[in-house]
């Protein structure tokens, strides 16, 4: 997925006048005055994932084209799509110029001012600069799981009407992803995993066997709504007060849009795009219920539960 911020430039131009005035004096001489020209420019706390990895929620069969009521995604995970599809350009530095005076020919002392030496170089004045600390929080709160290779990123409330009930999981281990997702409002509740060399996709009544290319695909969908934090560019960092509680809230740089994590404490709760919040949890661990299949589920055809796997190339 992905998300844009748009930027707006405003020129001024000003006008200029001349006027001239002679003056005639008894040895015939003139002078003329005149005015010059000016210009001015103007400048996602997560609940607790259940660890079941589904619901009780009976399954509706989804047509296998994009209902009308499929509920849209929220604002932020457009942004954060044109964001990472439009990463921004690379500046090139200016490099300093100088300016040294020429050798004096042979046999000649140059001449000097007081305090002047015999070469003079003028360094062309640069943008105040700001040393930015390391980031305190994203390293070890979001980085060292993800690392690690065994993480649960969990994001709720990521469709258009904000229902916290809302649901995604993306959890690793050992190398395999999986992935959980529930929607009440829709009746949708399934999870993709890959299990003993197989790949399935489960709802809470039925499973099916997918190829690996049907299981890539469902998982391609479905990890729309996650990011590299690893490409992400520190700005800076605040405290911010919401009622009783503060929180940490630090700024980076994606895709040339401003990104907002917050903390609190050392938990990362959610991400911040273009005035849309994201709720959002990581987490050092990966229960293992998400890749195996549930004991009473009926067995299915990959045809009866096609919908879900259509359905979730459109949520994303």
């Amino acid at each position: 997925m992905a998300f844009l911020a748009a930027a707006a430039v405003l020129c001024a131009c000003g006008c200029g006048k001349q006027t001239a005035a002679n003056v005639q004096t008894t040895e015939a001489e003139s002078a003329a005055a005149q005015t010059t020209q000016g210009d001015l420019q103007e400048d996602f706390a997560q609940p607790a994932v259940n660890e079941s990895g589904s619901t009780t929620a009976p399954v509706v069969a989804q047509p296998t084209t994009q209902p009308a009521t499929v509920p849209q995604q929220a604002p932020i995970l457009r942004a954060l799509e044109q964001a990472q599809n439009n990463p921004a350009p690379a500046t090139t530095a200016q490099p300093e110029e100088t300016t040294t005076q020429p050798d004096a020919p042979q046999g000649e002392t140059p001449s000097e001012t007081p305090g002047q030496s015999e070469t003079q170089t003028t360094v062309k004045p640069t943008e105040p600069t700001t040393v930015q600390q390391t980031p305190p929080l994203l390293p070890s709160a979001v980085l060292q799981p993800i690392n690690s290779g065994t993480y649960t990123i969990t994001i709720s409330a990521f469709l258009k009407d904000k229902s916290s009930d809302d649901k995604l999981s993306k959890i690793v281990s050992g190398g395999q992803t999986a992935y959980w997702i529930t929607v009440p409002a829709t009746n949708l509740t399934f999870k993709v995993f890959p299990s003993g060399g197989k790949y399935y996709l489960a709802t809470n009544t039925q499973y099916c066997e997918l190829t690996k290319a049907q299981y890539n695909t469902v998982c391609n969908n479905l990890n729309a709504p996650f990011f590299n934090f690893s490409a992400l560019q520190f700005k800076r960092s605040e405290t911010v007060r919401e009622g009783l509680k503060k929180y940490t809230v630090e700024y980076y740089d994606l895709g040339g849009s401003e990104l907002a994590l917050w903390y609190s404490g050392d938990s990362l709760i959610k991400v911040q795009m273009a005035g849309d919040s994201l709720p959002m949890t990581v987490s050092g661990s990966a229960a293992g219920n998400y890749f195996t299949l549930d004991s009473g589920l009926k067995e299915a055809t990959y045809q009866e539960l096609e919908p879900i796997i259509n359905l979730s190339g459109v949520l994303f």
